[in-house]
């Protein structure tokens, strides 16, 4: 009890000081006001900030979803390129059996005899 009763003749005292300052001119509260636009200036700051990141953020997101895009097509395009590769090695291979056949075939010796 005794704790509520100093609180409120605190506040009481704090009222009656802060009504004679008004009285006599002064501001009793410029102190408060000076850091109170200090904090003011500083919250603009922050907003700035806040809003300078958000838009940053957003076209973060477009590139991410554009890069995204960019790497779903160019690995498609990869395993294009991949399997015309293979294709052409099979190819090459198929080429190379046939050459293999024809060295081997009595064609092939018969115009090489007619070459000497």
């Amino acid at each position: 009890m005794t704790h509520q009763t100093n609180d409120i003749i605190l506040r009481i005292r704090r009222y009656f000081r802060c009504l004679w300052m008004a009285l006599i001119g002064r501001n009793p509260y410029i102190e408060d006001s000076e850091e109170l636009w200090k904090k003011i200036g500083e919250l603009e700051k922050l907003k700035e900030n806040y809003c300078m990141a958000l838009d940053r953020w957003e076209e973060a997101s477009i590139n991410a979803r554009e890069l995204s895009q960019s790497n779903v097509r160019l690995t498609a395009q990869v395993n294009n390129l991949r399997n015309l590769v293979e294709k052409l090695r099979e190819r090459i291979r198929d080429k190379e059996r046939i050459i293999d056949k024809y060295e081997k075939s009595p064609i092939y010796n018969k115009v090489d005899e007619k070459k000497d």
